[in-house]
């Protein structure tokens, strides 16, 4: 039955939207859309699963020849017609539909895997605007942020090492066990720890992660064969895979931890960039009239405060005016 349903996946739009999602161009109205037809069945999430394994390995693996002109004729009545490209072709070619060719070749493989005894993937994501609390069977908690996902082992708790695959932005309590590593797999790259709290964030689309630690001691691995580098309590590694470019430093405060506690802290911090975290923070922009403004000094927390009342702090702080209209606000002297 769960190999029926596969095959009948490519006579809908969903086989695009899967296609943008394993291409990595997935818009947040197609993710919707996405989420909600994986909510229907579980199996679909399974098979979603299975897809972005064989997908990932086909990265490293080349791909049996085949005469691509001809799937494509095959494939292309089957897709629903777009008025506005997401990407510009490159070569006569889309990357969705370079994705919809290849999943047609990597489909047969899915078979075999999703027959495959004791399979057991759990797959997680959440919509724009939404968070969830995750308990791993190991004990071991996640908070996952806003368009993000993550899949694991049902059987997590009795694997040798327990693994977890990343897309976005997760925070992890991990339980310790001396005897089973965790590891955050995200793109390329690996984060590994006994039992600590940590933040990850992989924006695939830059080809960026960034791990924050807070508690513990975590072991960050760019790639394979590549040198793992140590982090220790406020520290944190941005690694692009891109460039290869690593980095690593002290953090000053936790506000990159805004999406899941909604605090923000700032002490002596030039205005012009308290508005930008800000901004960021709560999905607005700031607009100063008058460039003196923005070296004004600001130290001050927010807890749980709503953007008119970080708007009114500051005002009352620096002697300032804060209007919007829209999401865009202006800043100029009382």
């Amino acid at each position: 039955m769960q190999c029926y349903r596969f095959m009948e996946l490519h006579k809908k739009e969903y086989w695009d939207l899967v296609s943008a999602y394993l291409a990595g161009t997935i818009s947040d109205e197609e993710r919707s859309r996405l989420l909600q037809w994986l909510e229907e069945d579980p199996a679909r999430t399974l098979q979603l699963k299975e897809l972005e394994k064989i997908w990932d390995r086909s990265k490293n693996n080349p791909l049996p020849a085949f005469d691509v002109e001809q799937a494509w004729k095959k494939l292309q009545p089957q897709i629903r017609e777009r008025k506005k490209p997401v990407l510009r072709k490159v070569s006569g070619w889309s990357f969705r539909a370079a994705a919809s060719v290849a999943l047609l070749i990597l489909a047969g493989t899915l078979v075999y895997f999703l027959l495959k005894p004791g399979y057991s993937d759990v797959f997680i994501a959440t919509l724009p605007g939404e968070t969830k609390n995750i308990v791993l069977p190991d004990g071991s908690r996640v908070v996952l942020n806003e368009n993000s996902s993550i899949s694991y082992d049902a059987g997590l708790d009795r694997n040798r090492e327990r693994r977890v695959k990343l897309k976005g932005e997760a925070f992890f309590e991990v339980s310790k066990d001396p005897q089973k590593k965790f590891i955050v797999g995200a793109g390329e790259t690996e984060t590994r720890v006994l039992g600590t709290s940590f933040n990850v964030l992989f924006d695939d689309a830059a080809q960026q992660v960034k791990v924050s630690l807070l508690s513990g001691i975590v072991r960050f691995v760019p790639g394979r064969n590549e040198k793992a580098v140590g982090l220790a309590p406020g520290e944190e590694v941005i690694y692009n895979s891109r460039d290869r470019s690593l980095s690593k430093k002290a953090f000053e405060n936790e506000n990159f931890l805004f999406w899941k506690n909604r605090k923000l802290e700032f002490a002596d911090q030039q205005l012009e960039d308290v508005l930008a975290l800000v901004g960021e923070s709560y999905g607005v922009s700031f607009r100063i009239k008058d460039p003196q403004l923005g070296g004004l000094r600001v130290t001050s927390a927010f807890d749980q405060s709503s953007l008119a009342e970080v708007i009114n702090v500051l005002e009352n702080l620096l002697d300032i005016r804060i209007e919007g209209t829209g999401n865009v606000y202006t800043v100029w002297a009382e």
